[in-house]
């Protein structure tokens, strides 16, 4: 492919643990971008236990590689965790811009990259733009009702519009590689994040707008090795953790407010479980009542009035 040099390059970051299965999915959909500038390709696998590190290499050994893609990929020798594999990783993109996508996602709009790119270049007071995903279900999960709401109008969205409904998700996130994203890490780093993705994104709004498109250009796959299958009294129990270090973080009145709410239903479903012993679960009932005073009143008019229109 002929490139044009006053194009802006991109990184594309891909960190993978665990994913033999789908990772020649993700290789794939990079590989066909049809893209008119310089892509640098950073494959990140955080020593994987399967045979992840075995299917890369062959993949890319076996595939012919578009010449504006330059691959580099690491392998780690030991374990690091996937915030330090993400946080890390994303230290070394090189590009102007940086376009994120896991190990177990893939791309499925060949020209994803170019008309995300193609849209910041010509709005330069947007940082970062993000556009719908599919979600496909690998194994059989419980819950196969995606949570992630689709975007139904090409338009900004605030930093308050991202916490309250699950709008962007991270496969789809192109942004500027300015110097307020490259210090992205040492504000994680300061701070107790669990997840990596939806800190950066407010972050980089900080310095900037964010603009999503109803175009599909990738899929996201829930699975149950998959971080945000996972469900337990402990895993609850850092997400409550990680809500009060991003209220800590970012100070933002709204936010918190945003994130109390969740606190506060986070700390409710804990009281219900039965698994819980009777103190613990008093404790966590006078949690839910702090964080938010109305949300028992909410769920009983909620249960009041589905029983009402049961009867009528």
């Amino acid at each position: 492919m002929e490139t044009k040099a006053s194009f802006p390059s991109v990184s594309v970051v891909t960190i993978t643990y665990g994913h033999d299965e789908y990772i020649e999915d993700c290789l794939k959909g990079v590989l066909s971008q049809r893209y008119n500038g310089e892509i640098e390709f950073i494959i990140s696998n955080d020593h994987s236990p399967d045979n992840t590190d075995q299917i890369i290499r062959d993949f890319l050994k076996s595939t012919v590689i578009p010449e504006n893609i330059k691959i580099k990929y690491l392998h780690h020798t030991v374990n690091r965790g996937s915030s330090f594999n993400f946080i890390s990783t994303l230290a070394q993109a090189q590009g102007e811009y940086v376009a994120l996508c896991d190990g177990d996602d893939f791309w499925i709009d060949p020209c994803k990259l170019q008309k995300q790119i193609d849209f910041l270049e010509k709005n330069p007071d947007y940082k970062l733009i993000f556009t719908n995903v599919d979600t496909i279900y690998e194994d059989d999960l419980e819950n196969k009702v995606s949570i992630l709401t689709p975007i139904v109008e090409n338009r900004q969205y605030l930093g308050e519009e991202f916490l309250r409904t699950w709008i962007a998700h991270t496969s789809t996130f192109v942004y500027r590689n300015d110097d307020h994203a490259k210090a992205y890490g040492q504000f994680y780093n300061a701070h107790n994040f669990l997840y990596g993705d939806t800190p950066l994104l407010i972050y980089i709004l900080q310095s900037g707008k964010a603009f999503g498109l109803t175009d599909y250009t990738s899929c996201y796959r829930r699975h149950i090795g998959g971080a945000i299958s996972k469900s337990s009294v402990q895993n609850t129990l850092r997400y409550i953790e990680y809500l009060n270090s991003f209220n800590r973080a970012f100070n933002k009145p709204i936010y918190t407010k945003i994130h109390h709410h969740l606190i506060s239903v986070s700390y409710f479903g804990l009281f219900r479980n039965n698994n819980i012993k009777g103190t613990n679960r008093l404790e966590y009932l006078f949690k839910c009542i702090y964080y938010d005073p109305f949300l028992i009143f909410k769920i009983i008019r909620e249960k009041l009035s589905n029983f009402l229109k049961r009867i009528q």
